[in-house]
């Protein structure tokens, strides 16, 4: 039955996980699992999926956090940084990615940050 079903659906796509390491090789150069909501579906995609990006977040002293935003965490090490952009994962948590120093790049949550 499931196969007449995947047979006939018109395939809603959804990303199901980014693949990694050897088993690129594997599965022949493909970068990413998508899995149909409809009937199961799964099929392999060439491109590595990247969490969508959003405008701002707030902090962990409840202040807006922007791209371009001078933030620090709040914990130690306290070094200062530059808001390089904020993504939403698949699972719902936020990532801000902060260029701190020269070569160095981090991903904090939001509530480890606060404005300088």
């Amino acid at each position: 039955m499931s196969f007449i079903k995947r047979l006939f659906c018109k395939h809603e796509y959804e990303f199901e996980r980014n693949i990694y390491g050897d088993e690129i090789n594997h599965v022949g150069g493909c970068r990413s699992w998508w899995r149909c909501r409809k009937c199961g579906k799964r099929v392999l995609d060439k491109s590595l999926h990247w969490p969508e990006p959003i405008e701002m977040t707030i902090g962990a002293d409840g202040s807006e956090i922007h791209v371009g935003d001078l933030v620090e965490r709040t914990d130690p090490p306290h070094r200062p940084g530059v808001v390089t952009h904020i993504s939403m994962y698949d699972d719902g948590t936020i990532g801000v990615h902060v260029d701190e120093a020269a070569n160095f790049h981090a991903n904090y949550s939001p509530s480890l940050l606060r404005r300088c």
